[in-house]
């Protein structure tokens, strides 16, 4: 994981689910270099990953690892971001003839009788319903996005999440007033 050490100071990092995850779910704690010096209050965790781009039931279960950080949770900073790729599709799609028949079982959900059903974005749901916040959905701006040549879909693979807590951290959404934010 790169970092901005003119900005950040790491304080920790570990992987999670070791062995568990396709390639690795790495956690680093942060602070700012701005902060006071081992100050709690201050303190995040980033995690980052890049989640199997074939196997959804694979996601679905990569994701997992990553929910008890979307929230307060004893002993975690309350201020938290996950991104990587995800290889989560951020929107559905009518026409699946534009992506090409070869590409399908990466991006849908199969039926028990072996044929395709609808897209599959269970990984994304689970980590969404489990607090993680999706900066496209309050600001209407996709942090990232692109299509292969025989891909002709801008969808948004690759995501970066924050937690409720993280919006001042970060730089989005509104400086609220006695928020719980950078305190």
């Amino acid at each position: 994981m790169l970092y901005r050490q003119d900005r950040f100071r790491l304080k920790d990092r570990c992987l999670i689910a070791p062995g568990g995850a396709h390639h690795a779910i790495i956690r680093a704690k942060f602070q700012p270099v701005a902060a006071e010096f081992d100050d709690p209050r201050y303190d995040f965790f980033v995690l980052g990953t890049h989640l199997s781009h074939a196997d959804g039931d694979k996601r679905l279960g990569d994701a997992k690892w990553m929910t008890d950080y979307a929230d307060e949770f004893p002993g975690y900073p309350r201020q938290a971001g996950a991104m990587g790729d995800f290889n989560a599709p951020d929107q559905g799609l009518e026409d699946w003839s534009r992506i090409p028949q070869n590409m399908h079982a990466r991006n849908r959900l199969g039926r028990a009788d072996g044929r395709f059903g609808d897209i599959d974005q269970r990984a994304l749901r689970v980590l969404l319903e489990s607090g993680w916040q999706d900066p496209q959905s309050l600001t209407g701006n996709a942090t990232v996005g692109y299509a292969y040549d025989n891909e002709r879909v801008l969808w948004s693979l690759d995501h970066i999440f924050t937690t409720k807590s993280s919006r001042r951290l970060v730089g989005w959404g509104p400086r609220q007033q006695g928020g719980r934010g950078c305190q």
